[in-house]
């Protein structure tokens, strides 16, 4: 066979040179013949017979071409193969393959401000669609591993405006729901009753209660009327999440009371309209503000509720609280409490302390609520809390942002000799106004020195959030010191985080960094510093 090489040289004694090309251009202008015409009548008379000489030899040389173009694709695809076979991914396990896949998952798989085609998209689960494109192997996988079908995300207020039909969505809903077999299925619903499809959606969902594993239901309106139809199948049910939108009332409903593996409850919306739950069995509980709450100390009586928790979130807004209002007394064996509130007037908070008794207590936290600025906190209350419940001999834990003065929190702080984690933040709101709690004052009272009491002996975990308004030597001596303390009592290390306010005036020295990966670098230290000046891990 002829290769396309060998046609290079292949040529014609009749191809003319530059010379005769510009003769016969000239003659043909002036329109004169040339001295001797001969030439001319030979080539036109030999042409025809070596232009099809030429014809031929492009023909072969185009054909040595497709042929070479046809082996490289080949080749590639072929390198391709031979790379994909010998690509680790190609010996995983089918199972940790699997976990891949579930890790793969797409945020927008759950419902939060989504569209209606991402709607679509969650119902037809087309992340899994589009990982079974890839070949037969993934394909089997996604398809034939029911745990990859155990999350289901619906939104029926969206189905009215998506480009495929209500029955089609069902369809495509009972399809995921049918793919996770019997395996633990974690719901995140949106159900409004303002919609003709929320019946059919909700009793589709409702024939694999059995399956029910983490539950979040979003509601505005009364489908607990098709959620009865599944009492008595929740045997796997551990989480549950409700946020009611209106005035409409759960609280006859008794679906979830029987539920005996549910141990975390969480709920938005008026007491009154609470479902029954088992709550001798929760161990976590959160009870999040709705548009019209009942006076705060009402919504505390969910306390008495939840005699067996053990970690209890409560966001209260406490903004236009009347002081004249009598609080119930409440006590709890609670171990971890966190507070999230809005308020510009410590003594609203101060009533809410004074309403407390905690005796277990290991943890308190007191944050804004979201978008809010810091509440107001005075000592008095805390300390007398702290006397009452015991908390020098129980607290570990202290979590604080608030509008709390520093020389306050040292007298807070010494209500809690035995803490051994203290999170602190400075306040920053929307005026650009701010109070400093972290002080140079303040760090200088937490180093530890052997011969002299200091603040929380037994500190070794200190997260900030700062302006840095404190010195570089008085964070240092405070790193040192708990660094030597942590040797003595031998632990492991001494931890500390501290993340600044992008509103600082200033930022940390490279000495200063410099010295702290030092010490880092001596194991003693774990420390994190995160700013847009400073984006160190160390």
């Amino acid at each position: 066979m002829d290769t396309p090489t060998a046609g290079l040289s292949f040529t014609s004694k009749l191809l003319p040179t530059a010379t005769q090309i510009a003769q016969v251009r000239n003659c043909s202008r002036a329109g004169i013949l040339p001295v001797p015409a001969s030439d001319l009548h030979a080539i036109v008379v030999e042409a025809p017979e070596e232009l099809t000489r030429y014809d031929a030899e492009i023909t072969k040389l185009q054909n040595g071409l497709d042929r070479l173009v046809l082996e490289r694709t080949m080749l590639a695809s072929y390198a391709d193969g031979c790379r994909s076979v010998l690509a680790p991914v190609q010996r995983l396990p089918n199972e940790l393959l699997a976990d891949i896949f579930e890790w793969s998952f797409p945020e927008e798989l759950y419902v939060l401000e989504s569209t209606p085609e991402e709607e679509v998209d969650r119902i037809s689960q087309w992340h899994l669609r589009q990982l079974a494109q890839v070949c037969c192997r993934w394909y089997s996988i996604a398809m034939a591993t029911p745990k990859l079908w155990s999350t289901i995300a619906v939104d029926t207020s969206l189905w009215s405006d998506c480009n495929i039909s209500i029955q089609t969505l069902l369809t495509l809903l009972d399809y995921s729901l049918t793919q996770g077999q019997n395996h633990p299925l974690t719901l995140d619903v949106g159900i409004s009753n303002m919609y003709r499809c929320t019946d059919l959606v909700v009793e589709a969902l409702t024939k694999h209660a059995h399956r029910w594993r983490d539950v979040f239901i979003w509601s505005d309106g009364e489908p607990h009327r098709y959620l009865a139809n599944a009492t008595g199948s929740l045997d796997r049910l551990e989480m549950l999440e409700i946020n009611l939108s209106s005035n409409k009332s759960w609280n006859e409903l008794e679906f979830f009371y029987q539920a005996p593996r549910l141990t975390e409850f969480s709920f938005a919306g008026r007491l009154e309209n609470m479902p029954k739950i088992p709550w001798h069995q929760i161990t976590k509980c959160s009870y999040h503000s709705d548009s019209h709450p009942p006076p705060p100390y009402q919504r505390l009586s969910v306390l008495l509720l939840a005699n067996k928790v053990d970690t209890f979130t409560l966001e209260l807004d406490l903004r236009n609280f009347p002081l004249d209002h009598d609080w119930h007394s409440y006590t709890s064996s609670m171990r971890h409490i966190e507070f999230e509130l809005s308020t510009n007037d410590p003594r609203v908070f101060d009533k809410l302390l004074d309403s407390l008794t905690l005796p277990s207590l290991e943890s308190f936290s007191l944050a804004p609520l979201s978008d809010y600025d810091p509440p107001a906190w005075s000592s008095n209350r805390f300390v007398s809390l702290a006397s009452r419940s015991q908390f020098g001999e129980s607290l570990t834990c202290l979590c604080v942002h608030a509008m709390i003065a520093h020389t306050e929190l040292v007298r807070c702080l010494q209500a809690v000799p035995r803490l051994e984690k203290l999170v602190l933040a400075d306040c920053v709101w929307i005026d650009d106004d701010a109070m400093i709690v972290i002080t140079h004052e303040l760090l200088q009272l937490l180093t530890y020195t052997a011969n002299s009491s200091c603040l929380l002996p037994r500190l070794s975990t200190l997260h900030m959030t700062s302006l840095l308004e404190f010195t570089d030597a008085s964070f240092l001596d405070l790193v040192a010191s708990r660094m030597r303390k942590t040797r003595i009592d031998g632990l492991a290390s001494f931890e500390t985080k501290l993340l600044c306010y992008p509103e600082r005036q200033r930022d940390m020295s490279p000495e200063t960094l410099q010295q702290l990966a030092q010490m880092v670098a001596s194991g003693a230290l774990k420390l994190t510093v995160l700013s847009e000046a400073i984006d160190t891990e160390t």
